[in-house]
């Protein structure tokens, strides 16, 4: 819960379908002016949709986190799981 994760200043995250790369906050995520995207590494190129049940890449920040996103791009995130939706708050 005292770890933070910080993108700023045009960074870019690559999160790879084919290892399951998923950020779960429980403490602080700021993203911005960057760049979080999934990415299919056997193709190089972004985790494309490929049906709802595919696992695609994904964010959850929990009740209790910091979660700052602003002026960022999210793109190839989420699949139809619960709490895998792309990028998602919960409690």
């Amino acid at each position: 819960p005292e770890a933070a994760l910080v993108l700023r200043g045009g960074e870019r995250l690559r999160m790879s379908s084919q290892t399951g790369a998923f950020i779960s906050n429980f403490g602080g995520l700021f993203v911005l002016d960057s760049e979080v995207i999934g990415w299919n590494d056997a193709a190089a190129q972004p985790a494309a949709f490929a049906g709802k049940e595919k696992f695609r890449p994904y964010i959850v920040s929990w009740s209790g986190s910091e979660t700052y996103l602003a002026g960022s791009r999210f793109a190839h995130l989420g699949f139809a799981d619960a709490k895998a939706y792309g990028v998602t708050f919960s409690t």
